[in-house]
């Protein structure tokens, strides 16, 4: 899964990174940590916004992290940081905050690992918003009765999903000086993109893949030719990008 996020969907989520980075004051930071920061596509862009400093890549996943190709690589868990107090001047989190089960205890872990001073940048999604296009391929999967995806198990705690819920979590933490805005943030793909999108990732391609090569194909060809002729509004994602900066003292 691990190339597929990488070619599918990393880019897609990039310009709201960026924005997440240029409001943290990192040019004389010496460490940096992009936290759950996946197959390392956000290195790049921290090492040009702090030019002297080492910055590590720490992920859960070992699949994700064996293609990034810069920063120091660590496999982690996020509310357990194999690193020593007062470490890092930064610590990024860029859409990883909906797979915590445990949000106080990595936002406590964090601050831990920060300097006095040291910042903590966190982005990720808002209200959701489903495309048209999303409930008709779906929709679609039913009709041609695609096997179910196996049931997420949800996390056991409510969304931080608003500002003001990320303003009292970081300060619950020790955060201070918190600061919280929406991104500038949308995702339009055509017909051909969204389609590739819906067979390399998530619970779709779960579905698909337990079909017959001759099934799947069939579908995907019906697909085409229903989504083919719509209206690029149709395929327009305007889900909220929410971020939030503090300090720890």
């Amino acid at each position: 899964m691990a190339s597929e996020y990488e070619t599918h969907w990393a880019g897609v989520l990039m310009p709201a990174n960026r924005q997440l980075v240029a409001m943290v004051p990192i040019t004389q930071a010496r460490w940096v940590l992009d936290l759950g920061g996946g197959v390392g596509s956000l290195v790049p862009v921290l090492q040009a916004a702090a030019p002297h400093a080492r910055v590590v890549v720490s992920d859960r996943a070992a699949g994700m992290l064996r293609l990034a190709r810069s920063g120091h690589r660590v496999v982690a868990d996020a509310c357990r940081l194999p690193f020593a107090p007062k470490t890092f001047d930064a610590v990024f989190l860029t859409f990883v905050l909906q797979y915590i089960e445990d949000a106080d205890g990595m936002f406590r872990d964090v601050a831990r690992v920060l300097r006095p001073g040291g910042s903590i940048a966190v982005g990720g999604w808002g209200r959701l918003h489903e495309t048209l296009s999303e409930r008709i391929w779906m929709a679609g999967l039913d009709e041609y009765g695609a096997p179910p995806a196996p049931e997420r198990r949800a996390l056991d705690r409510e969304p931080v999903d608003t500002m003001v819920k990320l303003d009292e979590a970081l300060t619950r933490a020790g955060f201070e000086h918190v600061r919280t805005r929406r991104l500038e943030w949308s995702d339009r793909p055509d017909a051909e993109r969204f389609i590739d999108r819906m067979t390399h990732l998530g619970r779709s391609r779960t579905r698909l893949e337990q079909w017959d090569e001759q099934s799947r194909q069939a579908f995907v060809d019906t697909m085409h030719t229903r989504l083919g002729a719509l209206a690029p509004e149709v395929f327009r994602d305007e889900s909220q990008v929410l971020a939030a900066v503090g300090v720890i003292p």
